[in-house]
C-alpha cells in the first residue's frame, strides 16, 4: 500500500492532527486513497483554501456534526446538522471551504477523474466523466459499511493487508460509478466463475505467497482478467472474496504449525503472513471460534 499526501494535506488545512491514510495502487494509475480525520477538540475549525484538482472526494461521517458551514467559491451552503452515516460528494475541481463547530470523525475516499475513467474502461462500465449524489448529506449504506470496515485498519495500519485494501477500493469504485455516475450503468455478473486453469493458477500464487503480501491486481493478471471481473468470478467460484480466502488459508497453515511444532506463536504469526502474534490471535479466534491455545488443547 502506498499513501499519498492528500490526507495529510487536508489534515493540515483543517487543523486536525489525527490523520490516518491507506491507499490501493492499481498498475499505472493514481492510487485510490482512504483518509480518516478525527479530532476531539470541541471548538470551531475552518479549512484553508485548497488548490483545485481533477478528482472527487466522498466523505462519510462516523459521528454527527453540528452546524457545519461550507462554501464553494462565492456560493455559500449551510447544513444545520449532519448525522453519523451522512455522505457528501465533493468535486475537487471546486474545492470547498468548511467550518466545523463540533468534534470531527470522518472517512474520506479519494479518487482522481483519470483513475475513474481508466478503471471504468477496463471493467466495461459506462462513465461519462461526472458524478452526481442522490442528495447532499444523504445516507449511503454501502459507503458507510466500507468506511466502517476500514476503521480497524486505520487503528492498526500494520495489519492492513494489501488484498483487503484493494478489495475495498474496488468496491468503492464500482458503487461510485453505478450509483453516482451521471450515465446509468450496472455491473454484470461473472458467468461460471473462474476456468479450471485460472483456479489452479490463483491457488498456486496464493499458496506461494501465504507469508507475503499479494495484491488484487497480481491475482487478476495471473488469470488474464481485470480486477473487477476477477473479483466477481473468484467469489462465484469460491463463495467468498479473495482476501477472505487468503486469511482462511493462512489460518490453515497456522493450525498445522501449532499442532506439529513447538514454535512460539510469534514465530507462527510471522511465518503465516500476520503482522504479529496479537493479529494472528484475533483472526484465528474470529475464523475458528476459539483462541489458538484453546484450539490446540482441544485438538492434541
Amino acid at each position: 500500500m502506498r499513501s499519498t499526501a492528500f490526507g495529510e494535506d487536508f489534515g493540515k488545512r483543517v487543523g486536525i492532527g489525527n490523520v490516518s491514510t491507506l491507499a490501493a495502487a492499481f498498475p499505472g494509475k493514481r492510487p485510490v486513497t482512504f483518509i480518516r480525520h478525527s479530532s476531539d477538540a470541541d471548538r470551531p475549525g475552518t479549512t484553508t483554501a485548497a488548490p483545485a484538482e481533477s478528482a472527487f472526494s466522498i466523505q462519510v461521517l462516523m459521528r454527527g456534526l453540528v452546524a457545519p458551514k461550507l462554501s464553494f467559491g462565492r456560493a455559500p451552503a449551510e447544513i444545520y446538522r449532519a448525522e453519523a452515516g451522512s455522505v457528501f460528494l465533493f468535486d475537487l475541481e471546486k474545492p470547498p471551504v468548511a467550518t466545523f463547530n463540533s468534534p470531527l470523525d470522518n472517512v474520506r475516499f479519494y479518487i482522481s477523474r483519470e483513475t475513474l475513467r481508466e478503471l471504468a474502461a477496463e471493467n466495461g462500465l459506462r462513465y461519462g466523466g461526472g458524478l452526481k449524489a442522490p442528495a447532499w448529506g444523504s445516507p449511503d449504506a454501502t459507503f458507510a459499511n466500507l468506511a466502517g470496515s476500514l476503521i480497524p485498519r486505520f487503528e492498526r495500519p500494520h495489519e492492513a493487508a494489501t488484498l483487503f485494501v484493494d478489495h475495498v477500493a474496488l468496491a468503492f469504485f464500482t458503487h461510485l460509478v453505478t450509483a453516482y455516475g451521471e450515465t446509468p450503468t450496472s455491473v454484470g455478473k461473472a458467468r461460471g466463475g473462474l476456468a479450471p486453469w485460472q483456479t489452479r493458477r490463483v491457488n498456486d500464487l496464493i499458496e506461494a505467497r501465504l507469508s507475503e503480501d499479494v495484491s488484487l491486481s497480481e491475482l487478476a493478471a495471473a488469470c488474464g482478467l481485470s480486477s473487477s471481473y476477477f473479483s466477481r468470478a473468484f467469489k462465484s467460484s469460491y463463495g467468498r472474496a479473495p482476501y477472505q480466502f487468503l486469511l482462511e488459508r493462512r489460518i490453515d497453515m497456522a493450525k498445522g504449525m501449532i499442532l506439529r511444532t513447538s514454535m512460539p506463536l510469534s514465530y507462527v504469526a510471522e511465518a503465516c503472513g500476520f503482522s504479529d502474534q496479537s493479529h494472528l490471535a484475533r483472526v484465528f479466534s474470529r475464523i475458528v471460534g476459539r483462541a489458538p491455545s484453546v484450539w490446540k488443547r482441544d485438538n492434541i
